[in-house]
């Protein structure tokens, strides 16, 4: 049926949007090649409650760059620099203790400063605690993970 097919078609653009428009902002906001990030992986979605009901996508990439690197060339500026004030490169285990998920003690617990997050980060980083889990990713390897 022609109009099954038009609307298959039309899904499959928007799915490419989504993803391809997530690999284009680190390109354009933090001056990585497209190159150099790998597919996006759909991890989920974070559901916001009231009063600002809304719906993040939570994506991740990985990069071969380490983060020298890419910290360098976010140095240089981005075509899109401006949207942004200072890149912030931290391990992942350091930003789920953040998040305080899978650690057993908090940051503040440690003596710690804990970091500011918004409710979709704390969201994203659960999805993505679960997807290191899942994939059976331990620590060492969790430095070569790096979400952009």
């Amino acid at each position: 049926n022609e109009a099954e097919g038009s609307k298959k078609s039309l899904v499959r653009r928007v799915v490419d949007e989504i993803f391809d428009s997530a690999k284009l902002e680190i390109r354009d906001e933090i001056n990585v090649k497209l190159a150099d990030i790998s597919e996006p992986i759909l991890l989920g979605a974070v559901h916001m409650a009231s009063p600002r009901s809304s719906v993040s996508l939570t994506l991740v990439m990985q990069t071969r760059l380490s983060k020298e690197e890419v910290q360098a060339r976010y140095d240089k500026g981005a075509l899109e620099a401006y949207e942004s004030t200072q890149l912030l490169i931290i391990p992942i285990k350091e930003a789920l203790t953040h998040a305080e998920i899978s650690t057993s003690t908090s940051p503040a617990e440690q003596g710690k400063e804990p970091l500011q997050m918004t409710a979709a980060l704390r969201g994203s980083l659960q999805l993505l605690d679960k997807y290191l889990k899942r994939h059976g990713i331990k620590e060492e390897k969790e430095e070569k993970l790096r979400q952009l």
